[in-house]
């Protein structure tokens, strides 16, 4: 069991928690981050990430950090997103997510596919938006 302690000169040097999944205290972190960060000068993304990465753990998901350099086979990729292998290839050899060859396979930065991630994500909800529009000014929503 190790004990994590940030040293900072804000609300994270007072906390400490353990990096088990104990979700009771995991939950009850997230509790004092909240009603801590009211009153200190951490800065409220921090404060958001932090209290949503002690959520989930309370809800007894797991979280791993990867750095955004991380390069991913495009198998990886592919799963990482939830599509079919060979879609992820079309994606790569269009250049519509950025990649490289090495070794014979396609090596894609987690930095690239998250943005195509999102940006296929904001794409979906734009049209969803148009649709339910439409649906309304038909008078079938």
């Amino acid at each position: 069991m190790s004990t994590i302690e940030f040293q900072t000169p804000s609300i994270l040097s007072h906390a400490r928690f353990l990096s088990t999944a104990d979700q009771g205290l995991a939950k009850s972190a997230a509790e004092t981050f909240v009603k801590m960060g009211k009153n200190d000068s951490l800065p409220p993304v921090v404060l958001e990430i932090v209290v949503d990465t002690l959520q989930r753990v309370a809800e007894g998901q797991v979280i791993t950090g990867i750095p955004a350099q991380t390069e991913l086979t495009s198998k990886q990729a592919a799963e990482a997103v939830g599509v079919l292998d060979s879609y992820m290839d079309k994606l790569l050899e269009s250049g519509t997510i950025p990649s490289r060859a090495a070794d014979g396979t396609r090596l894609v930065k987690l930095k690239d596919l998250l943005e195509y991630d999102k940006e296929k994500t904001r794409r979906r909800h734009e049209v969803l938006d148009e649709l339910t529009q439409e649906s309304q000014e038909m008078g079938l929503y």
